[in-house]
């Protein structure tokens, strides 16, 4: 070996080796010899110009999809946000709309109208049902969706046809009435609140009238299945030549003889 040669460092660079006295660098190397990748593979290369834009495009690529990603779901959160609001405004019997009796019950579901005497200027009644325990309380708004929910005043001003039963109820003050969509069941089954009513018995009346609706709903969908059974579509006939699948008659159009008229069969 010649004094002076090259040798690996112990960075991996490749240096100059010792003089020749047998010494080592404490790499094993000996004398002069040249060790260009301690490992022994092939020495590390830079990337390309071509590679690194490579990874370049990659990344840029992800970041864009990232984004795309952060800003659907921004929407998507800011669109939840809307409909939790619009639906805190459904909630809020201030914002239920007024109704007839007639379209109100035309209307499948079961129903909840809030009637309110507008002459008192102090309605104790009313405070009571729009309170923090009744038609103020979060769970109980939760439980009213469901119903088709209505407010109309007493003396009928705003929504005709109620009956005038009812309408008493809420004289000089405020009532709650639950009832489901069937104009043939028992009067009994509608649920009348007042502001002696606690909260506990109310979800409980919510739940019996919804509870009723869901029986009444099947009935008539089992009703209506009867009736398709019962009477089925009528088989729609192909109307273009050939599609029936029959053979044409071919002796239909067939002369007599001595005759121009054709012959019948």
């Amino acid at each position: 070996m010649q004094a002076g040669s090259l040798h690996h460092k112990p960075d991996g660079e490749v240096g100059v080796g010792h003089e020749d006295s047998g010494g080592s660098c404490g790499c094993g190397a000996g004398s002069g010899d040249v060790f260009r990748n301690p490992c022994g593979g092939p020495e590390p290369q830079e990337p390309t110009d071509d590679a690194k834009k490579k990874a370049d495009d990659a990344k840029k690529k992800a970041d864009d999809a990232k984004k795309k990603a952060d800003d659907a779901k921004k929407k998507a959160e800011e669109a939840n946000k809307k409909a939790e609001e619009a639906q805190k405004k459904q909630d809020d019997p201030k914002n239920w709309p007024a109704r007839d009796f007639a379209s109100a019950a035309a209307v499948p579901g079961a129903v909840c109208v809030y009637i309110k005497d507008p002459k008192p200027k102090k309605n104790h009644e009313a405070e009571a049902l729009e309170g923090k325990e009744m038609l103020g309380n979060e769970e109980v708004r939760v439980k009213l969706r469901p119903f088709n929910r209505i407010k109309i005043k007493s003396d009928g001003s705003d929504g005709k046809g109620w009956p005038s039963e009812w309408l008493a109820h809420a004289k000089n003050g405020a009532v709650l009435v639950l009832f489901n969509s069937d104009p043939h069941s028992d009067p009994g089954k509608n649920a009348f609140i007042g502001m002696s009513v606690v909260k506990e018995k109310l979800l409980e009346m919510i739940d019996t009238v919804l509870k009723y609706e869901a029986e009444l709903k099947a009935a008539r969908e089992a009703r209506a299945k009867e009736e398709a059974a019962k009477n089925p579509p009528p088989e729609t006939k192909p109307e273009v030549p050939g599609l029936d699948m029959k053979k044409p008659d071919k002796d239909k159009n067939k002369k007599k003889p001595g005759s121009k008229e054709p012959q019948d069969e």
